[in-house]
């Protein structure tokens, strides 16, 4: 289990950002239908943002909660190595083995043992103590006080909400790869995903009903964002799959001069393993279901274009676009819900920040990490809240 600091960053001092903006965000995607995770059924990550911190307490019933760096399409706690990198560096003499992330954790034990030296968990409690506690505290207090105010409205949400959240949130995952596809995308686990997506709903339904949208509005948006309102992009490819860059670049030539798919497999395609499946006519594929690695290539071809060799995990990959449809915008009427729901996930996102600010400004706080930094200075143009600021006490003793 390897552990990186996060890089400095500034972040609202309430907590609010790293446990609820990129689940916002996430969220009005969704509700234009543009939340997907490309490559996951291949193997493939998605793009790499700063770690995300998941807590976790010894008290007795505690439980873990998580949440994430805000980032436009997720953070993910792991960055694959490009095509360049895996064709320059050298491949190690040894497999080095690396603990599972979701292996539990064993404190009786050492956190690791370095040529024979202990590094304990006290050792590394007290550096994330030190360098991250105040922030986790802001964080937790941030969803203690949504939970409070969720409480004191009768609202609550049900694990089948929750569930349906997670699965609107990662469309297209199986369930068994829920856990993978959460670390990839947001840089937590299932459950930290599912804590997030709790502490959401409580505030859509805080929110929600103070949310109003006009005509005006939703035309407005509708024209603003048509790309949203689309039909799905799918391509049909001719695909072969090469051992090497040089049988790659032979056939790429040969497709562009017109030969058939399965004399150029026969010709330069592998025979062998996996990748040999890989070979020949594909059916429609949704363009943001492809791996990653030929994604942007494909993603700007033509009906007829033939690619150059692109470098994957399966070896060098050529394809053809044999068809291309969808990507018409629909007509506003049959999208009116869609655009509804968009702009009112907005407006949610846009109201969240200053509501949980208003929660700390009527709170009262024993902290032992101390005050809270100063909060941001309000936006130009907009008054300052007349809420008093929130009271954090230092416990006595």
């Amino acid at each position: 289990m390897s552990f990186s600091p996060p890089r400095p960053r500034a972040t609202n001092p309430r907590g609010l950002p790293r446990l609820l903006v990129a689940a916002l965000v996430g969220l009005l995607l969704a509700a234009c239908g543009q939340v997907s995770l490309p490559g996951i059924g291949d193997g493939q990550g998605a793009n790499p943002g700063p770690p995300a911190r998941e807590a976790r307490s010894e008290r007795p019933g505690a439980r873990q909660t998580g949440s994430t760096h805000p980032t436009p399409a997720g953070a993910a706690a792991t960055r694959e190595p490009s095509a360049t990198t895996r064709e320059t560096t050298p491949a190690p003499t040894r497999a080095i083995p690396t603990p599972s992330p979701t292996a539990p954790l064993r404190r009786d034990r050492p956190a690791a043992v370095v040529n024979g030296d202990a590094i304990t968990f006290g050792q590394l409690d007290s550096i994330l103590e030190r360098e991250y506690g105040q922030q986790v505290v802001s964080e937790l207090i941030t969803e203690k006080l949504v939970d409070q105010e969720a409480r004191k409205h009768h609202i609550t949400v049900s694990k089948a909400e929750v569930d349906q959240a997670v699965r609107q949130t990662l469309p297209s995952v199986p369930p068994a790869r829920l856990d993978e596809a959460a670390r990839q995308n947001f840089g937590v686990s299932l459950e930290g995903l599912r804590e997030q997506q709790r502490v959401l709903l409580e505030l859509q339904k805080l929110l929600g009903p103070r949310v109003k949208v006009t005509e005006d509005e939703l035309r407005q948006y509708y024209q603003q964002n048509q790309q949203q309102f689309s039909t799905p992009q799918e391509v049909r490819l001719e695909r072969v799959v090469t051992d090497d860059k040089a049988k790659a670049e032979a056939a790429s030539q040969d497709l562009s001069r017109g030969a058939g798919i399965q004399d150029v497999v026969h010709k330069y395609g592998v025979r062998s393993g996996s990748a040999a499946k890989l070979n020949g006519t594909t059916d429609f594929i949704p363009i943001d279901q492809l791996p990653l690695q030929i994604l942007p290539t494909v993603a700007q071809m033509a009906k007829g274009d033939v690619s150059p060799p692109l470098k994957t995990d399966d070896g060098y990959v050529v394809v053809r676009v044999v068809d291309r449809r969808g990507g018409e915008v629909r007509p506003f009427d049959q999208v009116r819900d869609q655009v509804r729901e968009a702009v009112k996930q907005k407006k949610i996102q846009e109201m969240a920040g200053p509501y949980v600010e208003s929660l700390w400004r009527r709170a009262k706080i024993v902290n032992q990490f101390g005050p809270m930094p100063t909060a941001p200075p309000e936006p130009a143009g907009q008054p300052a809240p007349t809420e008093v600021a929130p009271t954090v006490e230092q416990p006595k003793g």
